[in-house]
């Protein structure tokens, strides 16, 4: 009973095509829409950030060794052993209970209230064993589409995506340009990064600004590097929307700044791990933009790397056939947790045990 009327309209489906002025806009009405923090957009570009530290332009000439490259790296599924599901139950004293296969019982409760338009206080949120997470659900997945259909209909309703499916509906991880410069003496001593980092994050905003901050933020890697210039840019396209993936953008970045540590270690001649071991940030150092690092064990971490593959490197030449090579590879990066609060209800009962209420939902580290 439905007829659809498709109008084909010019796309965009690449990083330059979005920078491109010249581009058709996906979103024309871009200025209107709501925003959490204010930032710079324009045409296709959505967010952008930055951070600095240091003055870089003066460092390049102190550097004995510079080296440069553009990275770029592809869109990825989170690919979790169990595809996205959901089951909705309207209830007779009209709420609704919610089950589905989440990272956050809080956040589908909420989006769920805000699409929908009704109380959070109506919408129970509930979540069974997860079959792996990842970041791919993390906000909301199909958990709308069932909920509406159940209040509408009455009757519960359930979902659950086919594999194809869900490589068709579910986030993916960001697509990545980064053009990154690293320059250091020849004793080894890193003194400027700067980065350009572009997020591709197709048609949705979804969290992509918040992966394009972290990405920016840690885009120095763990080490004392003096003189940062970190920013970056993020754009819409006609392809899936992206999320966070395991790092908020941290591994995309980390790829570009890891290969150029290598590559300034075979400049100078210097042993990999020594060189990193050297800029190691430690405890109590200042992270970029002043905050102290409290706690870090990256220099026992390489020690500990040179500790376990002394030796190794021969014997698995000789263990490996005369076509094959085979070595011990390693990198490094720099993570933090404990960004956002959480919390939990305990309640000591009257028998003397006592029951823990949380809303962590365990998907392999809760």
């Amino acid at each position: 009973l439905i007829t659809v009327e498709y109008e084909a309209l010019a796309n965009v489906l690449s990083i330059d095509e979005a920078l491109d002025p010249a581009s058709t806009p996906i979103h024309e009405d871009l200025a209107d829409y709501f925003r959490l923090k204010p930032s710079s957009f324009e045409g296709n570009i959505l967010w952008k950030a930055s951070i600095n530290e240091g003055d870089v332009d003066q460092a390049w000439a102190e550097c004995d060794v510079i080296v440069e490259g553009e990275f770029q790296t592809q869109a990825q599924h989170h690919l979790y052993m169990e595809p996205c599901g959901a089951l909705a139950q309207p209830e007779q004293n009209g709420r609704l209970t919610l089950w589905s296969s989440c990272q956050s019982v809080f956040i589908v409760q909420q989006k769920v209230a805000d699409y929908l338009n009704i109380p959070m206080s109506k919408i129970r949120a509930l979540v069974p064993h997860v079959g792996g997470g990842f970041g791919g659900k993390g906000g909301l997945h199909i958990q709308t589409l069932v909920a509406k259909l159940a209040l509408v209909s009455g009757r519960p309703v359930k979902l659950t995506l086919t594999r194809t499916e869900d490589f068709e509906i579910v986030r993916s991880r960001h697509p990545v340009r980064v053009r990154m410069k690293t320059g250091a003496k020849k004793d080894g001593t890193l003194l400027a990064r700067e980065l350009d980092i572009v997020l591709d994050g197709g048609a949705y905003a979804d969290e992509s600004p918040a992966v394009l901050n972290w990405a920016v933020f840690v885009g120095r890697g763990p080490y004392n590097i003096p003189n940062v210039r970190s920013q970056g840019q993020l754009v819409y396209t006609n392809k899936l929307r992206a999320g966070p993936y395991r790092g908020f953008g941290n591994p995309q970045v980390t790829l570009a700044g890891e290969s150029q540590i290598d590559e300034i270690a075979e400049k100078i001649g210097m042993d990999g791990i020594k060189l990193r071991q050297k800029n190691a940030s430690k405890t109590g150092d200042d992270w970029i933009g002043g905050q102290k690092i409290e706690a870090c064990g990256f220099d026992e971490c390489m020690t500990r790397i040179v500790e376990a593959t002394q030796g190794v490197s021969e014997e698995v030449k000789k263990a490996g056939e005369a076509h094959k090579r085979r070595g011990v590879g390693y990198s490094a990066l720099t993570h933090m947790c404990g960004i956002q609060s959480t919390s939990a209800e305990v309640h000591l009962r009257a028998d003397g045990s006592v029951a823990v209420v949380t809303g962590v939902v365990d998907i392999g580290q809760g």
